[in-house]
């Protein structure tokens, strides 16, 4: 496999040759690709404004990425409402009115995807495995002990050869102005299919411990552990985001700049700490002991504010390992001693 260590930042070419590894199971299904994530978890507010805001944020990314994308799909739930959308068209006003009096009892998630066909696995099951997803998930007002998320794919090179790793950092950024999550994180990941990771998670687990610097989107899983506690993170990656409140147990924006800098780029914004471990993401390999240093210390950094003591499973593994024991190995992945 090609690794980002040996890649030169601007060589878009070796760069798509990562977009297009795949994941399969044995009976030859697309279970997983590569690309590039986010996921921003915000405590529980008033979840009318909440939603709101998510839709600006699902906006955004429509916006953005529609010149890359052939089909959309939105999804409203419960009512399983779908909308395939023509080209320039944009359906936000629609579904903000379609949202307008929903239930309060009701949880609120939303699919933005564009269908995705792998050119190794034409005419294969593949379903919706695709590096072009927007998920939002608004928390009921009931459940005052959950998360709510925003999750967002996108591949490492679009149209016209353009990287992506400039634009993840902005709509990041972007989104957590919009958003003031808790704590977030992004950069490389592996992408498994959407609604139904589970299967795919056991397959991807090796390259996931092969190439510390990817990530899996677990937003669900991760929710359900972390009941009642907002201030702990899942882990850190090349962008990792952190909340006023984390930030502020950590010693604040000054204490990030003592640990980090220069070897990592801060981006303050009102509400918390955009931390970009390095120039460009970084893979590592653990066959050859290679560790990306700035990602090493960010997660140095953030120690005393991960979320530990895993109960059931973060991401599905097959037998004889156990979910909550290799969760707590991954999550600690980057924890090498500084300078060592």
């Amino acid at each position: 496999m090609t690794t980002m260590e040996n890649i030169a930042p601007d060589d878009a070419k070796l760069y798509a040759e990562l977009d297009r590894v795949a994941i399969d199971a044995p009976n030859g299904c697309l279970v997983a690709i590569l690309g590039l994530g986010s996921e921003l978890y915000v405590e529980p507010r008033e979840r009318g404004r909440l939603r709101l805001n998510m839709l600006k944020v699902q906006e955004d990314y429509c916006l953005r990425f529609r010149p890359h994308k052939m089909r959309y799909e939105m999804e409203i739930i419960p009512n399983g409402h779908a909308i395939d959308l023509k080209d320039g068209e944009n359906p936000f006003a629609w579904v903000r009115g379609a949202m307008g009096g929903w239930p309060a009892h009701r949880s609120y998630y939303n699919l933005l995807l564009s269908q995705f066909s792998h050119p190794d696995y034409s005419g294969k099951c593949h379903h919706k495995v695709t590096p072009w997803a927007s998920n939002v998930f608004v928390a009921a007002e009931k459940h005052d002990d959950k998360l709510s998320y925003h999750s967002a794919y996108m591949p490492l090179v679009g149209k016209n050869n353009r990287l992506h790793f400039d634009l993840l950092r902005k709509c990041v950024l972007n989104w957590a102005k919009i958003l003031r999550p808790a704590h977030g994180l992004a950069g490389a990941t592996v992408i498994t299919e959407i609604g139904a990771g589970m299967s795919a998670e056991p397959y991807t687990y090796a390259t996931l411990r092969r190439y510390p610097g990817l990530d899996i989107q677990t937003p669900v899983s991760f929710i359900n552990e972390t009941k009642g506690k907002f201030n702990r993170i899942k882990c850190v990656n090349w962008l990792t985001v952190l909340g006023d409140a984390i930030l502020a147990e950590l010693g604040g924006v000054e204490a990030a700049r003592k640990a980090l800098e220069p070897e990592c780029t801060l981006y303050p914004y009102p509400g918390g700490l955009l931390i970009q471990a390095g120039p460009l993401p970084r893979w590592g390999d653990t066959a050859r002991g290679l560790l990306p240093e700035a990602y090493c210390a960010v997660a140095h950094f953030t120690q005393a504010v991960r979320f530990t003591g895993y109960r059931g499973s973060l991401f599905h593994v097959f037998a004889p390992m156990i979910g909550c024991e290799e969760a707590e190995k991954w999550v600690r992945r980057f924890d090498e001693p500084v300078g060592s």
